[in-house]
């Protein structure tokens, strides 16, 4: 136990060491003559030739302020092919700089999807939560997506969002197989929220 909590002290003691070190580096940047830290390029971080070319041609009409018809590249992109999680950002600033709100719905519509495929369980929340704050008649077209909010929201403690989502799943979907584990999962938690007659039946 000595041992361990030996080592345990001189890897944390080396931690710190090299953060404070890196942190005076960084104040002392100018002194010292080190370049200021530069933005990654768009280019730098996409992943295929085709999305490579979308993003090259995106910022060229960006550079011309032809922000509509750079949004036009990357959901054309997006689409088909798809795209990564900054090529989605970047697109969802630029229609938000446009004011194309149903242009956000639509896109999060299908991405929230998508986020939840790759596991991505906050940010599939985050974007739905945005978006059914943006509109609250905001649902999406699929019932497996929105069966796995109801489990997260529910792992979450977020009661009152699993209940809500259940409601809506059950008034959508009301011969879908998972219909039967969803409703168990919102009569525990209507159960939490002091609502017997409605978890009852």
């Amino acid at each position: 136990m000595a041992e361990t909590f030996a080592h345990a002290l001189f890897l944390y003691l080396l931690l710190v060491s090299y953060h404070g070190l890196g942190d005076l580096l960084h104040r002392q940047r100018a002194a010292l003559e080190m370049p200021d830290e530069t933005p990654t390029s768009r280019r730098l971080v996409a992943a295929t030739p085709e999305e490579t070319a979308a993003v090259a041609e995106a910022d060229r009409l960006l550079a011309n302020d032809e922000r509509a018809q750079a949004a036009a590249v990357l959901d054309q992109l997006i689409r088909g092919r798809g795209a990564t999680a900054p090529v989605h950002k970047a697109y969802r600033e630029l229609l938000a700089g446009l004011g194309d709100e149903p242009g956000l719905l639509r896109h999060a519509r299908d991405y929230v999807a998508v986020l939840l495929h790759l596991r991505q369980e906050r940010e599939a929340l985050a974007l739905y939560l945005d978006s059914k704050q943006r509109d609250p008649g905001f649902q999406l077209g699929d019932p497996q997506p929105v069966s796995e909010l109801i489990a997260i929201a529910a792992r979450n403690q977020q009661s009152k969002l699993a209940v809500s989502l259940y409601e809506e799943f059950a008034r959508r979907f009301p011969r879908d197989r998972d219909l039967v584990m969803n409703g168990l999962a919102a009569a525990k938690l209507m159960d939490r929220l002091d609502r017997d007659d409605d978890a009852r039946r």
